[in-house]
């Protein structure tokens, strides 16, 4: 399926726009790495997303340019998981994602559920901006290489001085992971070509799920169990979960199904669970 292509305008408008970072993104535009047509794809996915995204970034006071930031880092799939370990749509780094309480066990990892990622990653950026004083530019940077490195830069810095802002930003870039510091500058781009509002409003496919409803398991369940139970398969469950990556539910887990399937659970949920036990004893005599 062909989507409608994105075609850059003559004057990009670059969100940073310092002469060091207009440099560094103007090399992503010269490379021509940006395929309009895969850029249209990205944003119909994005599409079942950015309704949520908008929302939440009008809340927290945020550019409109901000809810590109997934497009670049991840071209909105909601399950990728990057070379650095980050993953979701907002690519969040282990740390973070902990650090405001969602679950990453073997089992479930919960920045591959879009809204949990988006709602961390957009609260995260506001606490950034507040942690370096209002410069948005700093909170961009710690978000697109980790907070940390960024607070190292900026220590090893106190005793340098710099003939201008170029050759400071210059440092500060050489300090920062090499697998994540032209992030940065690729969302520069992405952002310069394309308008505050989505240019089209069609959804790819692949994005879509059907309205479902949410359910606490409360006793660690096999998901094949649950698929016996319910008359569907293990992949049709995970395609409703995407957080889930094992073959366990833990104790205590919000799950997501359609809505018939959610009451045929509550009221046969005493069943789930010999179910449960009959699959364990078969294995057990296996």
């Amino acid at each position: 399926k062909s989507y409608p292509e994105i075609k850059p305008p003559p004057t990009p408008r670059f969100h940073l726009k310092d002469a060091f970072s207009e440099q560094q993104t103007n090399r992503w535009r010269d490379r021509n790495i940006v395929n309009p047509k895969t850029l249209g794809a990205a944003l119909a996915l994005g599409n079942n997303y950015f309704q949520e995204i908008d929302s939440l970034t009008r809340q927290h006071n945020l550019p409109p340019s901000f809810k590109w930031i997934p497009l670049s880092l991840s071209a909105m799939q909601h399950n990728f998981y990057g070379p650095d370990g980050r993953a979701g749509l907002w690519q969040l780094p282990h740390l973070v994602a902990v650090r405001y309480n969602l679950m990453l066990t073997h089992d479930v990892d919960q920045r591959l559920d879009p809204i949990h990622n988006t709602r961390i990653a957009v609260h995260y950026l506001s606490d950034l901006i507040q942690t370096f004083g209002g410069d948005t530019n700093m909170a961009l940077l710690a978000f697109f290489n980790s907070e940390g490195s960024v607070r190292a830069a900026f220590s090893k810095m106190e005793t340098m001085r710099f003939k201008d802002e170029a050759a400071k930003m210059n440092y500060i870039y050489d300090q920062l992971p090499a697998a994540t510091r032209e992030d940065i500058f690729l969302w520069n781009y992405i952002a310069s070509i394309l308008p505050d509002e989505v240019p089209f409003r069609e959804k790819h496919p692949n994005g879509l799920l059907p309205s479902v409803d949410s359910v606490q398991i409360k006793n660690q369940t096999l998901i094949i169990s649950l698929a016996l139970l319910l008359k569907t398969s293990e992949k049709e469950i995970a395609a409703y979960n995407p957080s889930l990556r094992g073959k366990k539910i833990p104790a205590g887990t919000f799950i997501y199904l359609p809505k018939q399937q959610k009451d045929s659970l509550v009221a046969n949920i005493d069943q789930l669970q010999q179910q449960q036990d009959s699959i364990i004893q078969t294995r057990k005599v296996v």
